[in-house]
């Protein structure tokens, strides 16, 4: 994500700096999608940078480590709701009943399931036409 507080930072810089600092943050961004990576493990990699582009690249290696980091817990808490909605939906609602202590709500449906497949008497249900 650019972000424009940067662009003066990246301004100051002329075109061939401009063109390395972008480089090392595409390196930086994808070694740390992969993993968890030091921002200065890249710069070390390219020590002809001269400062002004090494100070600017530790600004914005800093912010995309942060937003990496805020995405993967946002991805990770995305997982688990998706976990979540997999699971069978009656083990579900036992949970739920357990941590709200329904019992009594539970109780009803067991007995209205349970009368429902009992077999049908005689008494058709039907109004006493006297």
């Amino acid at each position: 994500m650019l972000y424009f507080d940067n662009f003066p930072c990246v301004a100051a810089l002329d075109a061939e700096q401009r063109g390395e600092l972008l480089l090392l943050l595409y390196r930086y961004a994808m070694a740390a999608d992969k993993a968890p990576t030091d921002p200065e493990e890249v710069l070390r990699q390219h020590p002809g940078l001269r400062e002004e582009t090494r100070m600017a690249y530790r600004f914005l290696a800093e912010t995309i480590r942060r937003d990496t980091e805020k995405w993967k817990e946002k991805q990770r808490r995305y997982q688990e709701a998706a976990a979540r909605r997999q699971e069978p939906v009656s083990r579900r609602a036992l949970e739920r009943a357990d941590s709200r202590d329904d019992s009594d709500i539970w109780k009803y449906v067991r007995e209205f399931s349970t009368t429902s497949r009992l077999p049908k008497s005689d008494d058709s249900g039907t109004l006493d036409p006297r």
